[in-house]
């Protein structure tokens, strides 16, 4: 008799609010799953969500959590994302529920290493890297797309980096070495004037100076001194912090594809490097 009482119970903790509702809001459990739990079926869930005045979830929401496209995010992923997106990376707004990594760029084996480091956090890739061509730029002009699936935890950089709906840096970036490397490898540039030592300049054009000025105390906080340059927006790190610069993201230069190890390279320009490995190989 006693086990009888506990099994009805078991099958019957829907009518408990507080339990329906935490299994519901706070887990985002579907009706049918909630159901499962309990021995019942959806429609008795849903008489019970009524009941309680839980609202349901729009068939939107409902779609978007069928497909089981949810992220959670470690730390060094945020450190890993937030780096692309200060170069070339893009967050695309889907809906209201997901968001989605884009990224197009010259090297196919870089997108390739990319697809693999996300998929190390948890994010797929959608479809193939497909080669894109720009015949308004030039016959010969190509560049490669990666697009990941759409995840609810790509929404929260989405939010963070383009709350107006124009990317912008987000006032919590923290700008470790991780972060570092993929900004350099995105938007960086190892200049080599001919009379003068090598300098690292950072493509920040398309950011605002408030920006621009923001990333300067960044880079000044791990003892980096940063300068605008007021003509095209950019941040100039002279010979002796670009040398400090590439000591920071050294952790990281075992990441580095070999179609930009010249971004290391003081002794040759971008050209002659590109030369002398087209001839090694």
């Amino acid at each position: 008799m006693t086990k009888k009482v506990i099994s009805s119970y078991k099958e019957r903790k829907y009518r408990d609010k507080e339990w329906l509702s935490h299994q519901y809001l706070s887990l985002m459990k579907p009706q049918n799953v909630i159901g499962e739990t309990c021995g019942s079926s959806p429609g008795t869930i849903g008489k019970w969500l009524s009941i309680h005045g839980i609202e349901k979830r729009s068939l939107g929401l409902i779609k978007h959590l069928s497909c089981g496209n949810m992220l959670d995010i470690s730390k060094e992923g945020v450190q890993f994302i937030d780096g692309l997106l200060l170069g070339d990376g893009h967050i695309d707004h889907r809906s209201v529920y997901s968001s989605r990594y884009q990224h197009s760029e010259k090297h196919e084996e870089y997108l390739a290493w990319l697809s693999e480091k996300l998929h190390g956090f948890g994010i797929g890739q959608s479809g193939s890297i497909t080669l894109m061509e720009y015949p308004e730029q030039g016959d010969d002009v190509t560049a490669y797309h990666y697009c990941s699936k759409s995840y609810d935890g790509l929404l929260e950089f989405r939010n963070r980096w383009y709350a107006d709906g124009k990317k912008k840096v987000p006032k919590d970036l923290v700008l470790d070495p991780l972060a570092a490397f993929n900004w350099y490898i995105g938007d960086g540039n190892l200049k080599h004037p001919r009379k003068a030592r090598p300098f690292i300049e950072l493509c920040t054009c398309d950011f605002t100076t408030c920006d621009v000025h923001f990333l300067i105390e960044k880079l000044g906080d791990v003892g980096i001194i940063g300068t605008r340059t007021p003509s095209d927006n950019t941040i100039r790190l002279s010979n002796k912090n670009a040398l400090i610069f590439l000591d920071f993201i050294s952790p990281y230069y075992s990441y580095a594809k070999t179609c930009y190890k010249y971004k290391w390279d003081l002794t040759r320009t971008k050209k002659e490097w590109e030369a002398e490995f087209s001839n090694a190989r």
